[in-house]
């Protein structure tokens, strides 16, 4: 089967025949109205969020808020996604760096390359948990299911593989 495309709008004539019956010639006359304009769906506002000064580092989202380091003020701030004002700022003693998520999103890990323990703030309570000891000074993190993988600032000390739950570490990588 083929298929006609009309781009123009306005009265159409096609003919058809064939050209070995040209007296078979059939005419067709109509009219290609233009298509309506898509109505554009509107998107829905964001709030504006409130600003923030410092040196302002890492960012994670988990459900309802926003968190967010600030290594001027040494303090985690969180954000209402909703209504895009701080809720709070958190103190961890230590200079927040870099943050992560584990994959519940229940718990929001902080590190610091200034600190030899990783920050833990429970993100529905805000409630900070007691640090979890890695042994060195974080240069970054990556949360798995029940793992935390910690590089450290000393690039010879390997990544670390701990279990956050227990404090407990479980290996290292490379092994």
């Amino acid at each position: 089967s083929e298929h006609l495309v009309l781009l123009q709008t306005g009265q159409v004539e096609i003919r058809a025949f064939s050209p070995s019956q040209p007296q078979l010639e059939q005419r067709f006359v109509f009219q290609v109205l233009p298509l309506p304009a898509p109505t554009p769906t509107p998107i829905p506002s964001l709030p504006p969020f409130e600003r923030l000064t410092g040196i302002l580092g890492d960012v994670v989202s988990a459900g309802k808020y926003v968190f967010v380091t600030d290594k001027t003020l040494e303090r985690v701030h969180v954000l209402d996604t909703l209504t895009g004002k701080k809720v709070t700022q958190l103190n961890l003693n230590m200079v927040p760096e870099h943050l992560t998520l584990s994959p519940d999103r229940k718990t929001v890990y902080v590190a610091s390359s200034s600190s030899e323990r990783v920050g833990m703030i429970d993100s529905d309570s805000l409630q900070i948990q007691a640090p979890l000891p890695v042994g060195g000074n974080v240069f970054d993190l990556v949360a798995g299911p029940n793992r935390l993988y910690v590089s450290y600032a000393d690039p010879l000390k390997p990544i670390a593989i701990f279990e956050p739950s227990t404090s407990s570490p479980k290996g290292k990588l490379p092994e």
